[in-house]
């Protein structure tokens, strides 16, 4: 009875997944940029500032992939990542203040090709395009950002196509999606900490939920029961909405890990901090990076 009532919801996912390719996906993307050799994906979490820390001279000869906040950084001008990977819609929302500081940034600093990938739907985006535009630098290279679900061997099918993703709840998991999809025969990746769960504090004083939110360039203190609360009058665990999206995070690292495996392609976790529990740990191979 249990395997038949999992067999019906894998056939459930599969045809909405189906559905969804075809209302949300654009069925012919652009092809896939074709890489091999190897990258480094440099997230922005703490550890990222041992592994600048130790092989930023260097980091300029290898292929890097940025994501994020990190064109903030002075770093980013030393190192001309290749590529770099948007995917939060802050960033083509003209009124968010720090995401708009941080597409000035990419436009104003960026003096080498630069190919910046993002899902299709930044494409509605005027504002967004506009100003990116303003700089011939950079190229622009989209994505179909549908979560698909349910029988593995459909999901590869549609990864491979590039018509569907695997759950993306955090930028690096999208960027390792797009590194697969390049073809690069090792993944190096940084700044992976992920380790959202220790930082978290409920206050005893009115069960607010803080993140101390720690980043490789700094950290702030966030209200989590303000940014993500629930409607009046009821009564949500601010705790269990974190822990489920944290439960988002690692099972996309989980699909990654599988995904990777049928094409060959090696993942390696370098980060001196990490609670991702799927990839090979490893130290970085300089002479392998260089393209």
């Amino acid at each position: 009875m249990v395997k038949a009532s999992l067999f019906i919801n894998k056939v459930v996912q599969s045809l909405f997944s189906i559905l969804k390719v075809l209302l949300l996906s654009k069925l012919f993307p652009e092809k896939p940029i074709k890489e091999s050799g190897s990258c480094l994906i440099l997230g922005n979490g703490p550890s990222s500032k041992d592994t600048l820390k130790e092989f930023l001279p260097q980091m300029k000869e290898m292929t890097c992939i940025c994501v994020n906040m990190f064109a903030s950084n002075s770093e980013f001008e030393i190192i001309k990542p290749k590529y770099y990977v948007l995917l939060d819609p802050a960033f083509i929302d003209e009124k968010h203040e720090s995401a708009s500081k941080l597409i000035i940034n990419i436009i104003e600093k960026t003096s080498w090709a630069l190919t910046l990938i993002i899902p299709y739907h930044f494409r509605k985006s005027s504002y967004f395009l506009d100003r990116v535009k303003v700089n011939s630098n950079i190229t622009i290279h989209y994505f179909n950002y549908t979560i698909v679900d349910g029988f593995l061997p459909l999901n590869h099918i549609l990864y491979n196509l590039g018509i569907g993703m695997p759950l993306c709840q955090n930028v690096l998991v999208a960027t390792i999606f797009q590194g697969i999809r390049m073809g690069f025969d090792d993944i190096y990746i940084t700044g992976a900490d992920h380790s959202w769960n220790e930082n978290l504090r409920v206050s005893n004083e009115d069960n607010t939920l803080y993140l101390n939110d720690t980043h490789f360039y700094g950290q702030r203190k966030r209200n989590l029961s303000k940014e993500f609360g629930g409607d009046i009058g009821t009564i949500e665990s601010q705790i269990a909405k974190q822990f489920i999206s944290f439960y988002k995070v690692f099972k996309g690292h989980e699909i990654l890990a599988n995904f990777s495996k049928t094409r060959g392609i090696r993942i390696v976790n370098i980060s001196n901090h990490s609670n991702i529990d799927v990839y090979k740990r490893g130290r970085l191979q300089i002479n392998s990076l260089k393209p």
